[in-house]
C-alpha cells in the first residue's frame, strides 16, 4: 500500500475475547478511499 498514508495492518493482535487477528484481515488508515489498483 504505497498510495496511501497511516496504513497498518492489525494481524497478530489480540482482541477483547483473547482471540488473535488474522494477518491481513483487519487493516487500517486515515484514507483507504485513496487506495490505486496498483495496491
Amino acid at each position: 500500500m504505497e498510495s496511501i498514508t497511516n496504513f497498518r495492518d492489525l494481524g497478530g493482535l489480540k482482541n477483547r475475547h483473547g482471540q488473535t487477528i488474522i494477518p491481513k484481515k483487519l487493516l487500517r488508515s486515515g484514507e483507504l478511499s485513496r487506495v490505486s489498483l496498483h495496491d
